[in-house]
């Protein structure tokens, strides 16, 4: 469905335009959840701040966005008000995006997994330490184009490369996170009783949106 490639796409653009190499091409495909229980949200708590090294402030950013944590995010960059608003966004975002995941959990007893999604903030830990690093005293630049700066005794990311690519996306990022939210409110109260009919309400908000998603 194009929900999810839509969703794999924007997790696509944080992990491959932060240089991490282990990015792959959107997809579903639920699979049988563990006996375990469900793990809590990944915004549901906040992400530790490092800023002690260069590969550590990226660390915290991406973890901060992808748990949907803009706090954290925030806290470990640069940038003015419209890149910090942009970044919110971003969050949110993701933050939609684990909830329905969580729903879908709860209401079907599967996990919906989208390929491109990180399976868990893990993830990035592996990537950055695979980035390249160059640095010339208190400038530094991650991965083929995150640029990190040291101010204060503290590394911060500069967030333009990301959030340049991110402001022509900004229809695409206020679907996602308001059509995803909404589709976990219904998943929580119950309205969905197969997956089909979930099937169908994802297509049926796509068909209202389409054309504020880019094709």
């Amino acid at each position: 469905m194009r929900l999810w490639r839509e969703l794999g796409l924007l997790s696509l653009m944080l992990l491959a335009h932060a240089g991490c190499a282990g990015a792959r091409a959107p997809h579903t495909r639920p699979s049988k959840a563990s006996q375990a229980p469900a793990a809590p949200s990944p915004a549901a708590a906040p992400s530790p701040v490092d800023l002690s090294t260069p590969r550590a402030a990226v660390l915290s950013f991406l973890t901060g966005i992808y748990r949907g944590d803009a706090e954290t995010a925030l806290a470990s960059c640069l940038g003015n008000d419209e890149q910090r608003e942009l970044l919110r966004k971003v969050a949110r975002a993701f933050a939609a995006v684990h909830r329905l995941k969580a729903g879908y959990e709860q209401r079907f007893g599967e996990t919906l997994e989208i390929r491109g999604f990180p399976s868990a903030s893990d993830d990035f830990a592996r990537e950055v330490a695979r980035m390249s690093l160059t640095q010339d005293g208190d400038e530094a630049t991650v991965g083929p184009m995150l640029k990190v700066r040291k101010q204060g005794g503290r590394w911060k990311v500069l967030p333009d490369a990301l959030t340049d690519q991110w402001a022509g996306n900004v229809p695409l990022l206020d679907t996602i996170a308001a059509g995803t939210a909404e589709l976990a409110d219904e998943l929580q109260a119950g309205k969905y009783a197969t997956k089909e009919e979930f099937d169908k309400a994802v297509e049926a908000k796509l068909e209202k949106v389409q054309p504020d998603v880019p094709g």
